[in-house]
C-alpha cells in the first residue's frame, strides 16, 4: 500500500468517524447531569445523602432487626436529629447539641410509657417528664447532677411533691391522698423533723 492509499483510508475514516458523531447528536438528546428528574417511587434500605462537602447529610434506613429511622447530621458530620422507631425502645427522637452530646429525647413506648427529657451539657438528664402505667411524673435534677424535686400522680390517688437537698436526701416533701394530705420535713440525716397532720 502507498502513501496515496493510506491518506485516501485514513481519510474515509475521518468522514465515517465524522458522520457517526453527527447522527448521534442528532439522533439521540443530548444528556445533562442538571436536568431535573422526579421519580415515582425509590426502593432501597438504606439511602444516605451527602453535601457538598462529602460528608453525611440524611440517612434513612430500614432495618427490620433494630428499627427504622431517619438521621440528620451537622455540618461537623455529627448526629444533630435523630428518629427512630425499634420493636422494643418504642418511637425516639433525639437531639443533639453541636457537639453530639444528647440534648433533648422523646420516647414514646406502649410497655414501659412515654418520656421527655432535656439533658445538661454533661449528657445527664436535667429534667424529665412522664407518663407511665399507672403515674406521670416530672424530675428536675440538680446542677451537678443530684435529685431536685419531683412531682408525682397516681392512679392510686397518691400525689406528692419532694424536694431534695445537694446531697440527694429528701428535705421536703408534700402528699395529697384520697385517705388524707401531710406535709414532711427531713432533718439533715433524712429523718422527720416535723410533719403535718
Amino acid at each position: 500500500m502507498n502513501y496515496r492509499q493510506k491518506l485516501g483510508y485514513s481519510l474515509l475514516g475521518a468522514v465515517v468517524m465524522l458522520i457517526g458523531m453527527v447522527m448521534g447528536s442528532i439522533l439521540s438528546p443530548p444528556l445533562t447531569a442538571d436536568r431535573a428528574e422526579i421519580f415515582d417511587e425509590i426502593v432501597c434500605r438504606k439511602l444516605t445523602v451527602v453535601g457538598p462537602h462529602g460528608k453525611k447529610v440524611v440517612a434513612l434506613t430500614a432495618n427490620a432487626a433494630d428499627g427504622d429511622g431517619v438521621v440528620v447530621y451537622n455540618k461537623a458530620g455529627k448526629v444533630a436529629i435523630a428518629l427512630a422507631t425499634h420493636t422494643q425502645r418504642g418511637n425516639v427522637v433525639a437531639v443533639t447539641d453541636t457537639a453530639g452530646r444528647l440534648a433533648a429525647g422523646l420516647v414514646a413506648n406502649d410497655a414501659v410509657g412515654n418520656m421527655a427529657a432535656v439533658y445538661d451539657t454533661s449528657g445527664e438528664a436535667a429534667a424529665s417528664l412522664s407518663s407511665v402505667s399507672g403515674g406521670n411524673g416530672i424530675a428536675i435534677r440538680g446542677a451537678t447532677g443530684e435529685a431536685g424535686i419531683r412531682l408525682s400522680a397516681n392512679d392510686k390517688g397518691e400525689n406528692a411533691v419532694v424536694v431534695y437537698d445537694k446531697s440527694g436526701k429528701t428535705a421536703a416533701s408534700l402528699h395529697g391522698r384520697d385517705d388524707g394530705n401531710a406535709v414532711f420535713v427531713y432533718d439533715k440525716g433524712g429523718n422527720i423533723g416535723w410533719r403535718s397532720p
